[in-house]
């Protein structure tokens, strides 16, 4: 899904708001955590999640991509236990 909404093959799934050149300085990057939170969990996220994925995208892009960091923050998402009882 990351690869598809972020290539712009295909209308975005997750991925509306951000391109893979988008940055925690941006906007659109905090919206569209806003976006993902309201998406997996159905409710609007704590200051504390947005920081703690802002945080984890910085450290997987470092290493890798914008592509594979965004992948990380949804990945994690879904496997919050939150999500599981959603």
């Amino acid at each position: 899904v990351v690869h598809e909404d972020l290539e712009g093959l295909e209308e975005p799934r997750i991925l509306s708001l951000v391109s893979i050149y988008t940055t925690p300085e941006d906007t659109e990057f905090i919206e569209q955590l806003h976006q993902i939170h309201l998406q997996i969990f159905g409710t609007e996220p704590q200051d504390i999640w947005i920081e703690e994925n802002i945080e984890l995208w910085n450290a997987v892009n470092s290493l890798s991509n914008s592509q594979r960091a965004w992948s990380a923050v949804i990945g994690v998402a879904l496997r919050e236990p939150r999500f599981l009882f959603y």
